[in-house]
């Protein structure tokens, strides 16, 4: 097993040789948040790039990558570009791993019918983070960063000229300066993103081959008050009001020509049961669309009332409820 400084100094080396790989960048920070080891071990690097011109200390760091990269499968090639260049590869490596290096990190879990409100950063941002959802928070000299691989988030962003935030979900990035944003990663394949006030641009990307990076497959500008919905490498503005997106903080859910593959969705998150929608996922034109808000506490008085709304059949089953067109 590695030692952390061994797990240190390949981290350095994969960096370097794939410096624009968010995803690796997101591994890092995980990595080095892990154990307190880890940190450790990171600092013992960093003074030792400190010192690159101290020979023990660049012996000791070489010595390290070396014998971390011995089980790779580009071992020879990673060991030819050490003994090319490990003096200049180590003087430039310092700088480039301050640079990526989080001040601070956090990380949250919510459960079912469980969400966390009001929840302060140490930049003054304040988050709301919606039930069965989990998120990562980093702070970097130079960025603020956030991932969110499902579930729902409120984020009143504090004005920070000097770091934006960088809000990830899945296959989409969201860059904010300041302002209110809510993103919702109601399902794997569909996200959306609406915007209070301030701005925002929301960017698709798709990994590379082999996951070596990602490339940028659309970039869409938010103004306050805009909904961006991206769904199957899709984009689309929707022509419903923002605030829908951040009801549920008050306990409330608000749909807006909502199809009941989305009902279905937002209601699980709350009920006792979970809601399904096998056949409605609003494709079709005569699939029902809803409008209607609802309070948390009364979400079986709204699914009893459905039919009424619509051509909606509500059939209960033992371990779950479906929502049926008619």
């Amino acid at each position: 097993m590695k030692t952390p400084l061994e797990q240190a100094a390949q981290w350095f080396m994969r960096l370097q040789q794939s410096p624009d790989d968010d995803s690796l960048q997101a591994r890092f920070e995980r990595w080095i948040w892990q154990d307190p080891a880890h940190a450790t071990a990171y600092r013992e690097v960093c003074h030792a790039w400190d010192a690159f011109d101290s020979d023990q200390a660049l012996g000791r760091l070489a010595s390290a990558a070396t014998r971390a990269s011995t089980n790779q499968a580009q071992r020879r090639r990673t060991l030819k570009h050490l003994s090319i260049g490990a003096v200049s590869i180590l003087a430039v490596g310092g700088l480039a791993w301050q640079r990526q290096r989080p001040d601070w990190h956090g990380q949250w879990q919510t459960a079912q019918a469980a969400p966390l409100l009001g929840q302060a950063l140490p930049d003054g941002s304040v988050f709301d983070l919606g039930p069965d959802a989990s998120l990562q928070a980093s702070f970097r000299p130079d960025l603020r960063s956030a991932e969110l691989p499902q579930g729902a988030l409120i984020l009143a962003a504090a004005a920070d000229g000097q770091r934006p935030w960088r809000l990830r979900s899945r296959n989409v990035d969201i860059q904010l300066q300041d302002g209110r944003i809510a993103i919702d990663r109601w399902r794997p394949e569909q996200i959306r993103i609406s915007l209070e006030h301030g701005q925002a641009t929301a960017t698709l990307n798709e990994p590379r081959w082999l996951g070596l990076g990602r490339i940028e497959r659309g970039q869409w500008p938010l103004r306050a008050g805009q909904v961006l919905d991206i769904q199957a490498g899709q984009a689309r503005y929707l022509d419903i009001p923002a605030a829908d997106a951040y009801a549920w903080r008050v306990g409330v859910l608000v749909f807006s020509n909502a199809s009941l593959e989305e009902i279905a969705a937002q209601l699980s998150r709350y009920a006792a049961l979970p809601v399904r929608a096998p056949l409605g996922n609003g494709t079709s034109p005569r699939q029902p669309r809803i409008a209607a808000s609802v309070r948390l506490t009364d979400i079986p008085q709204f699914l009893a009332s459905l039919p009424t709304l619509g051509n909606i059949r509500v059939r209960s089953l033992p371990d779950h409820i479906e929502l049926l067109p008619v």
